[in-house]
């Protein structure tokens, strides 16, 4: 490789859109065609024409922040030269400015059969590559014959890397030019099906509206700007509620180009052995990725409304409520079983039946142990744990409930009559510091922590055996 070529605004290939007068038809149809496609991603935040490449997209993940998809746009067959030049550019722009781009796509009508058969490859390889251990075999002879398919063209191993995890190679759009606006229709009702029932005129006024916001070169069009666009062409009849925000808490390796926000979070899962990070470990990731979620949400997306489905710990749906608390204004709406999602603001007008247990403190203390079982009692466990780890009395509140929780208003009485037993037993205890053990249904600890605020220093902890528990996140209510 010669020295790398670092991307600035003002070289050459990212003024061709300044200097070149034709083209440019089949790169606005291509963009607005796709815009459908990008809404449908809740980390979208905005786009950028002729800037460093053709198309610069800007996405937003909890384990990276902001990146930018880079797409360049040929309005032509793709032939070798072509297309390894256009790797090249990629693999210098990645190179000069690291962490700035986390894809690359590559958009043309047609490829040639020998670009078409190294997509081909890359499909090969990707499809199944989850289903053959990293290790094996399989997996590694596959890639060395991808590598010496890359050889060929006289590009290194890093090249076969970065082809495999970066690039898309996106063909297909040959007819683009006649049926521009057939694909944006299409696009329009399989990524955004809550507009399906849209009348036809109204897709076409939409279309027409969104070619004309996006016809400026080197401004950043964001996804509020957008979603205006396309809501002023509907009439007022056939008006929707602003899209929520789905965040996805996931406890595996899951495919990094899945269209939730993602919240990796294996590493907080405990396994087979329940075995967990530092505090610091879950203060630093977990909190960290809600709260700069939460920041991205503040600033880029219409609502507060979040829709959380995937898998977590107790002390991680704590957190989450914690984040996207009430007094911020938001609502969470959780998947409880397959078809049934219970949302945060779903309250009771009256207590619905609902009774608790209550064991209040019996003495004075900084710290307040707070043991709350749904549907079986932890008391023992809880008061076994800490005698044998501490060695010394503490205040303890205990709450139980014993039958199962049928709905959210049910969940939310609950957990109203314990954000008040919690604030009585900080009054009459004096303490500062709350040290919370939960065994209840993920949506009562998301809810207790969306209501529990203005209290104090909260240490959860997490069950890892009988009459064990461990420390994970601290929060500060």
């Amino acid at each position: 490789m010669t020295d790398i070529n670092k991307p600035s605004l003002l070289e050459p290939e990212s003024r061709g859109g300044d200097n070149a007068g034709r083209g440019f038809d089949f790169q606005d149809f291509y963009l607005v065609s796709q815009i459908p496609c990008w809404l449908e991603w809740d980390g979208f935040i905005s786009f950028l024409r002729e800037g460093i490449s053709d198309i610069e997209i800007k996405l937003f993940s909890p384990k990276f922040g902001e990146r930018i998809e880079m797409v360049e746009v040929k309005n032509h067959r793709l032939t070798p030269s072509v297309f390894w030049a256009e790797i090249d550019r990629f693999y210098e722009s990645d190179q000069g400015s690291p962490n700035t781009f986390g894809w690359f796509r590559l958009v043309a009508p047609d490829i040639s059969d020998d670009i078409a058969s190294l997509q081909h490859s890359l499909r090969r390889l990707s499809s199944p590559y989850d289903f053959y251990p990293s290790e094996s075999g399989v997996t590694e002879n596959s890639f060395a014959d991808f590598v010496t398919q890359c050889k060929r063209a006289n590009k290194p191993k890093e090249y076969a890397l970065f082809l495999f995890h970066r690039v898309l190679i996106d063909p297909g759009y040959s007819s683009l030019q006649e049926h521009g606006e057939a694909l944006f229709r299409q696009n329009f009702g399989e990524c955004l099906p809550e507009y399906r029932q849209v009348p036809y005129s109204s897709v076409s006024d939409i279309y027409y509206k969104l070619l004309n916001l996006t016809a400026p070169r080197n401004t950043p069009i964001t996804r509020k700007s957008i979603e205006e666009v396309i809501r002023a062409c509907i009439p007022s009849d056939r008006q929707i509620p602003l899209a929520f925000t789905r965040l996805h808490t996931s406890i595996k390796q899951d495919d990094a180009r899945k269209k939730e926000i993602v919240l990796e979070f294996v590493d907080f899962f405990g396994g087979h052995n329940r075995s967990y990070p530092s505090t610091e470990e879950w203060n630093a990731r977990v909190v960290g990725q809600l709260n700069i979620t939460k920041d991205f949400i503040l600033k880029y997306r219409s609502n507060r409304l979040i829709r959380l489905t995937g898998n977590r710990k107790l002390s991680t749906a704590f957190a989450i409520g914690n984040i996207f608390s009430a007094t911020s204004g938001f609502t969470v709406m959780m998947q409880h079983r397959e078809g049934s999602w219970w949302q945060t603001n779903d309250h009771s007008k009256t207590e619905l039946d609902v009774s608790l247990n209550v064991e209040f403190p019996q003495t004075q203390g900084d710290d307040l142990i707070i043991s709350i079982g749904i549907p079986n009692d932890i008391r023992q466990a809880v008061e076994s744990f800490v005698r044998t780890s501490w060695g010394k009395h503490v205040p303890l509140l205990n709450i139980s409930c014993s039958f199962s929780i049928q709905n959210a208003q049910q969940a939310n009485s609950i957990v109203a009559q314990t954000k008040k037993a919690i604030l009585q037993s900080l009054s009459e205890t004096n303490a500062s510091y709350i040290h919370l053990f939960c065994a209840v249904p993920s949506f009562v600890a998301l809810l207790l922590g969306h209501r529990l605020n203005a209290t104090t220093t909260i240490q959860c902890y997490e069950f890892t055996g009988p009459n064990n528990y461990v420390q994970t996140c601290r929060l500060h209510t």
